[in-house]
C-alpha cells in the first residue's frame, strides 16, 4: 500500500510520462530505438518549459565496491590456512519479489546472497539479506567462517 507522498510521487511520474508519451506522437519526434537512442523528457531552464525530445541512451559504467577485510586476527588465520584450491564465489541475487513481515512497516525486498563452489558449481549455502544487512560484510563474516567449515569438511571426507 503506497502512502501519500508515495502517490503524489507516482502521479508526479505519470504525469510527465503521459506528457513525454503525447509529444512524441503529436509532435512526431523521430527516435531510432535500435540504434540506440531513447525518448527524453526534461525540464529546459532557458525554455522554462518541458522538453521532449530524441538522444542517445546513456548506460553508466558499473561501480563494484571493492571490499577491505580490517579484521586483523581474520587475516592472520587465513594466511595460515593453506590453499585448497578451492574457490568460493559470492553472489548477491535481488530476487523480484517482496516479503511481508511484521518487523516492518513495509513489504522489504528480497536480496539473496549465495555460495557456491566454483569448481563444482555447487551451491553451498544461501542466505535472504535482512534491509539492515550489509552485504559487504555479510559476504566476508559468512563467507569465511563457511569457508574454514567447507575445508574442514573437505578435510574430513578425504580422510573416509
Amino acid at each position: 500500500m503506497l502512502d501519500e507522498e508515495e502517490v503524489l510521487k507516482e502521479t508526479e511520474v505519470f504525469k510527465h510520462l503521459f506528457m513525454a508519451l503525447q509529444d512524441f506522437i503529436e509532435k512526431d519526434i523521430k527516435v531510432d530505438f535500435e540504434a540506440g537512442e531513447t525518448l527524453v523528457h526534461r525540464y529546459g531552464k532557458q525554455q522554462n518549459t518541458w522538453i521532449t525530445h530524441a538522444a542517445p541512451l546513456v548506460i553508466p559504467e558499473r561501480k563494484y565496491l571493492i571490499p577491505v577485510l580490517k579484521d586483523e586476527l581474520l587475516l592472520s588465520r587465513i594466511a595460515k590456512q593453506k590453499n585448497t584450491g578451492t574457490d568460493i564465489e559470492m553472489d548477491i541475487a535481488y530476487v523480484n519479489s517482496t516479503i511481508r513481515d511484521k518487523r516492518y512497516e513495509r513489504p522489504i525486498a528480497i536480496r539473496s546472497c549465495i555460495l557456491a563452489d566454483s569448481r563444482t558449481e555447487m551451491v553451498i549455502d544461501q542466505y535472504l539479506l535482512t534491509p539492515e544487512d550489509d552485504e559487504v560484510q555479510y559476504g566476508f563474516r559468512y563467507g569465511n567462517q563457511l569457508y574454514f567449515k567447507y575445508r574442514k569438511a573437505q578435510k574430513d571426507f578425504c580422510k573416509r
